[in-house]
C-alpha cells in the first residue's frame, strides 16, 4: 500500500463531502432551511467523514497524518464562514475533534494488532 496515495485518497473523500456541504450552503440553501442544513452538514456529514477518513489515514506510517486533524479543523471552521458569514469557535468541533479521535483510535488499533 502506497502511504501517500492512501492519504491523498482519503483527503479527497473529505474534500468532496466538504465541497458538497459548501455548494449546498452557498447555492442550494433556501430561506428557512438553515437549521436542517446545519444539522445534516455540520453535525452529521462532516464529523462522520472526518472520523472515518482520519481512521483510515491513521493506518498509514507516514508522519503527515498528524497534520490531518488540523487541516480538517480549518476546513470545518471556514465552511460556516463561507456560508453564513460568521465565525464561531464551536465550528472546530465539527471536524477537528472527530478527526483527532479517528487518528487516535486508528493508532491504538494499529499498535494492538502489531502494525497490521
Amino acid at each position: 500500500m502506497n502511504n501517500r496515495r492512501e492519504i491523498v485518497k482519503w483527503i479527497l473523500v473529505f474534500a468532496f463531502v466538504a465541497a458538497i456541504v459548501l455548494v449546498w450552503g452557498k447555492i442550494l440553501l433556501k430561506p428557512g432551511d438553515e437549521m436542517g442544513y446545519s444539522i445534516l452538514g455540520f453535525y452529521i456529514a462532516l464529523p462522520i467523514v472526518s472520523l472515518i477518513s482520519s481512521y483510515k489515514i491513521a493506518r498509514t506510517s507516514d508522519t503527515i497524518k498528524w497534520g490531518i486533524p488540523l487541516l480538517y479543523g480549518v476546513v470545518g471552521y471556514l465552511i460556516p464562514y463561507a456560508v453564513f458569514g460568521t465565525m464561531d469557535s464551536i465550528a472546530l468541533v465539527f471536524c477537528f475533534i472527530p478527526a483527532s479521535l479517528g487518528l487516535l483510535i486508528g493508532n491504538i488499533i494499529i499498535k494492538r494488532h502489531g502494525g497490521k
